[in-house]
């Protein structure tokens, strides 16, 4: 919050100093000094929110043309964008290509299938009793969006190879895989701590499913 103070003598044009107001006659009463204007700066979490949705859409115009994400033998991943709010992947996934039950920690993500076809299967278990497993299939131009800690698995059925785009804000730290037990609920197997990546890491020593 900034404060700016008007100087009184500023607003009396027969002041005879630019720094003094004059004497008040008597029996008057001295000018009141106007209230400070208060300067409201725009809220830090207001102003630093991204649409992940429309990053991934954008991205997913022309991921359907990196080549080095068709003919795969298994999943392989690479880093659109990575800036300190956010980073986006391209991910190819050939048939049978796959990922285990996983959530993103603390990002949210938003996911656009650019081409092929995936199979999404999320499960919800913040309510006492069997978890609900929801089943979706996403063809080319479909999307997701979710909240920390959104468990699903993907999976590619189809017979030709699928391109999709993920984005993920802020960037992943941290990836916990699960396995349903009898009631369907995710119990956790394992926490990956993942290190940000930066503007110009192709790494493939994380998964970004």
């Amino acid at each position: 919050m900034a404060f700016a103070y008007l100087d009184p003598a500023a607003v009396l044009s027969d002041a005879p100093s630019p720094r003094r107001p004059p004497r008040p006659l008597t029996g008057s009463r001295a000018p009141r000094p106007p209230e400070p204007t208060v300067l409201h700066a725009p809220s830090p979490r207001a102003r630093r929110q991204v649409d992940l949705l429309a990053i991934a859409e954008g991205f997913a115009v022309s991921a359907g043309g990196i080549t080095g994400l068709r003919g795969l033998e298994a999943r392989a991943w690479i880093l659109l964008a990575a800036t300190d709010l956010f980073e986006a992947w391209a991910i190819g996934w050939p048939p049978g290509g796959r990922i285990d039950l996983h959530d993103h920690g603390l990002s949210r993500g938003a996911v656009v299938v650019a081409e092929g076809v995936l199979t999404e299967v999320s499960v919800e278990a913040d309510h006492p009793g069997p978890a609900v497993m929801t089943t979706r299939r996403l063809r080319a131009g479909d999307h997701r969006q979710f909240g920390p800690h959104y468990v699903h698995d993907v999976n590619n059925y189809g017979q030709a190879d699928a391109i999709s785009v993920h984005v993920y804000g802020p960037r992943l730290t941290s990836m916990t895989y699960y396995e349903p037990d009898r009631d369907g609920r995710p119990d956790p197997v394992r926490t990956e701590e993942i290190e940000p990546v930066g503007p110009f890491d192709t790494t493939g020593a994380h998964d970004p499913s």
